[in-house]
């Protein structure tokens, strides 16, 4: 099993993700590390609808995330991550699970955060989690999709 990509994007899975990183990456498995995502039936069917077709789908929650890959029991060839929250990404490498590069593609405007790009809007909070991540060796990427140019998130925080 190789990770491709590590997503962190609130949509989990659309068309960028389903259609654009797919294609790019070759993945055959994306898996959606998300507590909200997995104790949700509603939410379960419309991925499962997202996905395109000869792509497997596998939905967890971060416990179960961790535990998967510390008896390195993720299923698939070429697999995307794809994470709703920064803080459970920090809870996985926390945990032990090495995640050397971090892609953010749509983390949206809330009257808490503050906009640094179309879809990189942060709070004080998200930008405390990603400098943690950052000090645990995550290279952290702002790259909306494939097409877009890629962006070093703590040089967008800097400039600000």
């Amino acid at each position: 099993m190789k990770i491709c990509l590590v997503r962190l994007d609130e949509r989990l899975i659309h068309g960028q993700v389903a259609i654009a990183w797919t294609r790019v990456t070759g993945a055959d498995q994306l898996i959606v590390i998300s507590d909200e995502a997995a104790n949700d039936e509603m939410q379960k069917v419309l991925l499962e609808m997202a996905v395109p077709s000869g792509t497997k789908l596998l939905i967890l929650t971060v416990k179960e995330a961790v535990g998967k890959f510390k008896q390195e029991q993720i299923p698939g060839t070429k697999v995307i991550l794809v994470f709703k929250k920064p803080e459970d990404i920090l809870k996985m490498v926390q945990e032990g699970v090495s995640i050397p590069v971090l892609n953010i593609g749509g983390m949206y405007y809330r009257p808490e955060r503050k906009q640094y790009r179309k879809a990189l809007c942060l709070s004080e909070e998200d930008i405390q989690i990603l400098n943690k991540l950052y000090a645990l060796g995550v290279k952290l990427e702002y790259q909306v999709a494939p097409m877009n140019n890629k962006e070093d998130v703590l040089n967008i925080i800097k400039a600000r």
